[in-house]
């Protein structure tokens, strides 16, 4: 899961190595780009890391990923369904003006026990 995706590069670039990747960001317009972003390197994070060394021999993985406008202090104050919760969020350059707090606690609430 990636919180404050702006462009998508963190996102785009997770998703090349995870099966299941979801990319947010707090703005409607912002997602939208990110729909356009994320579909312009489509052969990039679907062919990443498919079967052995080359893509030969193995099988391919199945990857997917999922745009989503998260809003912050919702999550924060609201929580976040148990059974959504992921395994590794990542961020960056998103701590800036007063949302560290914020962003702290809604992180905490998406995190699955263990995670990361």
């Amino acid at each position: 899961l990636e919180v404050g995706a702006g462009c998508g590069l963190l996102g785009i670039t997770a998703a090349c190595l995870a099966r299941w990747t979801m990319i947010t960001d707090g703005d409607e317009e912002v997602v939208r780009n990110l729909e356009h972003n994320v579909r312009a390197n489509e052969s990039l994070w679907r062919r990443a890391r498919s079967g052995s060394k080359g893509g030969a021999g193995g099988g391919s993985e199945t990857r997917e990923v999922v745009l989503r406008r998260l809003d912050w202090d919702e999550v924060a104050e609201a929580g976040w369904p148990q059974e959504d919760r992921v395994e590794v969020i990542v961020a960056s350059d998103v701590i800036y003006g007063h949302w560290g707090e914020t962003m702290a606690q809604a992180m905490l609430n998406m995190l699955a026990p263990g995670g990361t």
